[in-house]
């Protein structure tokens, strides 16, 4: 009874009506008997429309879920799209990130060849600048045994000189 349509039940109203003649009664029926039958008459078409209206309501009710159920599932997956999108998203951010962390653990590798060069070549720079000094000193010590030198010549020279 549930998905009967409007023009199938009212064909069985009309089916199960008996036929009904005012002020008349027919033959071996009595009036009373008449309009009791009118009554269950009139009781079974409104039971009948209330059943097609519920089937109505029902199949409304169906048609909307089923509306419901499609206008859900288009946004789940839109939204799986979505997430598959982010995880694709996410996946490229991790793989930055792995590639500056090599980056990152190479550069502290160099900087730490660096410091340890650095501190070897000043080392060496310190080395280098108190040779110099020490050469310096070196010469300047032997420019002025030198210049000492050739004092003590010209004194010889003019004691020569002068004894002469």
């Amino acid at each position: 009874m549930k998905r009967l349509g409007w023009a199938v039940c009212s064909l069985l109203i009309f089916a199960c009506r008996q036929p009904v003649f005012p002020g008349k009664a027919p033959v071996g029926i009595s009036v009373s008997q008449l309009k009791m039958n009118e009554m269950d008459v009139s009781t079974f078409d409104k039971l009948l429309l209330e059943a097609v209206f519920q089937s109505e309501q029902d199949s409304q009710k169906k048609e909307n879920a089923k509306e419901y159920i499609q206008r859900c599932t288009a946004k789940l997956l839109q939204e799986k799209q979505r997430i598959f999108e982010l995880r694709k998203d996410i996946s490229l951010c991790d793989e930055t990130i792995l590639d500056l962390q090599k980056y990152n653990t190479e550069n502290n590798e160099s900087i730490t060849r660096f410091t340890s060069l650095c501190t070897v070549l000043n080392r060496e720079e310190a080395l280098l600048h108190s040779q110099l000094e020490n050469i310096k000193n070196q010469s300047e010590n032997d420019r002025y045994q030198l210049h000492l030198s050739y004092k003590m010549k010209e004194v010889v020279h003019l004691k020569l000189i002068f004894q002469y």
